[in-house]
């Protein structure tokens, strides 16, 4: 077992309607130091991750799309993301199997991170590597737009 959260304490209704009475320590003792810095430590973790999924999907879209399309795109996965929590409150009300909800998790995993390869390789490196002219004929296209010019694509 992890020694992370033991039981430490243990809660007795004796009837007594005092608090100090009710709870008894059981025969692991008192709590170590480092059991009550575990939980803050793992609401920072948490708070970690949540920055970062919280900023990261705007900025792999603002990197995807570097021209007019950005607000429709920050816009779209706005949208996508209030549909996301509605189908998570539905999905969590209806479908009571772990596994089920395992499986269609890891299902929609695999699709996103296909979408995210084809935008990969037809939209825009995630790492930038490479000027979206270069990559998509459509981003030359409203490069041509913007100034005035026409460039034709050479096959």
């Amino acid at each position: 077992a992890i020694p992370f959260f033991r039981k430490h304490y243990e809660f007795h209704e004796d009837g007594s309607s005092d608090v100090h009475t009710q709870w008894r320590l059981t025969a692991l003792g008192k709590p170590e130091w480092w059991e009550f810095v575990a939980p803050l430590v793992c609401a920072a973790l948490s708070a970690l991750g949540d920055a970062v999924y919280e900023s990261l999907p705007p900025a792999v879209l603002q990197s995807f799309f570097r021209d007019e399309r950005m607000v429709a795109a920050v816009a779209n996965l706005k949208m996508w993301q209030s549909l996301g929590f509605m189908a998570q409150f539905i999905v969590g009300a209806v479908v009571k199997s772990l596994p089920v909800r395992l499986i269609s998790l890891t299902m929609v995993f695999v699709a996103a991170f296909g979408a995210l390869v084809v935008l990969e390789k037809r939209v825009a490196s995630v790492s930038g590597s490479e000027a979206p002219s270069e990559r998509c004929p459509a981003a030359d296209t409203s490069a041509a737009r913007v100034s005035g010019t026409t460039n034709e694509v050479k096959a």
